[in-house]
């Protein structure tokens, strides 16, 4: 297509999950004489629309990912701060960076409750609980240095768990 030509997002503004975030009208920024849409463009028209479940989706995933990084970054805050590096962790200090941690493999299970009214079967995230219970303890019991290698572990065993539940729980229509 060439530059300047319009096109329509063909998603409805309204669905069962929620009215669409997308903009309905874009146009190619693509080089005169292209023949296809930039990759900006392609999520659009591919996806079709950005629903709301599909922003509160992301979310869980995205703070359980948040997750992995705060873990090893407060493993890391002695030799962090002895190198001079100013990570977030380092920042926060290590109360603080350890409440973080554990708001970050907390909040999902909340959003998943929020999700369930347009897709109910987002509930069974809830079967991922007792495997976010261990690693909080042990950042709440103050564990450092190499016992957090376990903790990081068990933080991706957890996302790896929560993730493949989100994944059935939107899937599955009934």
């Amino acid at each position: 297509m060439a530059t300047g030509h319009s096109a329509r997002c063909r998603c409805s503004r309204s669905s069962a999950s929620g009215p669409s975030l997308a903009p309905h009208t874009f146009r190619w920024a693509g080089s005169a004489g292209s023949r296809s849409p930039p990759p900006s463009q392609l999520a659009c028209s591919r996806a079709r629309c950005l629903t709301w479940l599909a922003v509160a989706a992301s979310i869980p995933v995205g703070l359980l990912a948040c997750a992995l990084l705060v873990i090893n970054n407060l493993r890391d805050i002695p030799s962090d701060e002895l190198a001079g590096k100013r990570t977030l962790a380092v920042v926060l200090g290590d109360q603080r960076t350890r409440a973080l941690y554990t708001a970050c493999v907390a909040l999902p299970f909340a959003v998943a409750v929020v999700m369930a009214p347009a897709a109910p079967l987002t509930l069974i995230t809830l079967a991922a609980v007792p495997l976010a219970a261990p690693p909080v303890r042990q950042v709440l019991r103050a564990t450092a240095g190499r016992g957090l290698i376990a903790v990081l572990g068990e933080t991706g065993r957890l996302q790896l768990a929560f993730g493949l539940l989100l994944t059935v729980g939107l899937a599955v229509r009934f």
